[in-house]
């Protein structure tokens, strides 16, 4: 996605400024019901969760939670909480080993560890990771709620990857390196009154629900990584492979003979318009073209794809790198979409998928 497009939606962006005000007004009652002078007599019953929606660890999960989610641990994360276990019914207090595994007792360790990361998210101001025994997710809510200059509340580390890959970010693989390149970003393309939070609300809103698009099928198809030698007989029936997940996109493997048949079957043309120039690929040695499923294979999960595959080559076109640009973000994208359509639609049918096209054009909003 080009930075004029990712601009684009920025500026598209709308909140409900009178539900980020009722946030921020929590955040601040946060702040100030547990600033540092007031955790340094705070009682075990004031901090763990299970003793009601007032303490620490329940309004800075629940109460703050569109300040990052820290869902998807267990209550361990906060290094001691007030419950039972599926072995143990009794309801106490229980700490995690780390911290001692005595329970109550262990507490004055646990606030002592809660102080250090919260003097130490105050006094960065580019992001700096630190060791802590508490769990990265929880460590990192609480840097942000207490620093919220110093990174974007993005605590889970394959969120970050994946928005990282998303803008082809150049940076080092550590959570540290990730959220400082992500923070440069943000200078870069968003407004200068947009904080750390509402871009990462921007993220989650807009950008999140891409892990499922064609985006991630497009850059997979542009290796060239062609096999000249396979058969260009069509496949007749097809089952669709198993979705994957890697770093939090969810994708369908795609067939590389598939791709090499429509790559030959195309003359090794632009199938928009054979007269476009294209160079001559280091891999193949043969003109360079991109591969495109005319139908996206994020749709194979549908219910009218769910026992065929749309990952054959009569449902994938060979285009020139300008004409596959203009098929996502060109004005003109309808006119090509419809010219592919009608090139390819008949053997689609043959082979067992029927689309209309104003269905097909939808896919492409």
């Amino acid at each position: 996605m080009k930075e004029a497009d990712i601009k684009k939606l920025i500026t598209e962006y709308k909140e409900d400024e009178s539900y980020i005000s009722e946030l921020y007004s929590k955040w601040d009652s946060f702040l100030q019901d547990f600033s540092l002078e007031q955790l340094k007599n705070i009682c075990v019953y004031q901090y763990v969760v299970g003793k009601g929606d007032s303490t620490f660890c329940h309004r800075i999960e629940w109460t703050l939670k569109e300040l990052g989610s820290i869902r998807g641990s267990n209550a361990l994360k906060y290094g001691i909480y007030y419950g039972k276990t599926k072995r143990d019914s009794t309801l106490k207090y229980r700490s995690t080993k780390i911290f001692g595994g005595h329970g109550e007792d262990d507490f004055g360790n646990v606030k002592e560890e809660l102080i250090r990361i919260i003097q130490f998210a105050q006094s960065i101001n580019l992001f700096k990771d630190i060791d802590s025994k508490f769990s990265n997710l929880f460590k990192y809510k609480v840097m942000f709620v207490y620093n919220r200059d110093s990174m974007i509340p993005i605590f889970n580390k394959d969120h970050l990857d994946f928005y990282i890959k998303f803008f082809e970010i150049k940076c080092k693989n550590s959570f540290e390196a990730e959220q400082n390149a992500l923070i440069e970003f943000k200078k870069k393309c968003a407004p200068r009154g947009w904080d750390n939070r509402k871009f990462m609300a921007f993220l989650y809103d807009t950008i999140w629900p891409l892990r499922f698009a064609d985006f991630f099928y497009d850059k997979f198809e542009k290796d060239n990584d062609f096999d000249l030698k396979v058969s260009t007989d069509l496949s007749s029936s097809k089952k669709p492979s198993k979705q994957k997940e890697s770093n939090g996109i969810y994708f369908y493997p795609r067939d590389k003979k598939e791709a090499s048949k429509a790559y030959i079957r195309s003359g090794m043309k632009c199938e928009i318009d054979n007269n476009h120039e294209s160079f001559i690929s280091a891999k193949t040695g043969k003109r360079y073209l991109e591969c495109h499923h005319l139908i996206p294979m994020s749709r194979q999960g549908e219910e009218k794809f769910k026992h065929i595959s749309i990952d054959v080559a009569q449902n994938i076109v060979c285009l020139c790198s300008d004409c596959h640009n203009r098929i996502h973000y060109g004005k003109d994208k309808k006119e090509l979409i419809s010219k592919l359509y009608h090139s390819r639609i008949k053997q689609l049918e043959e082979y067992g998928v029927s689309i209309m096209l104003d269905e097909l054009v939808k896919y492409y909003r």
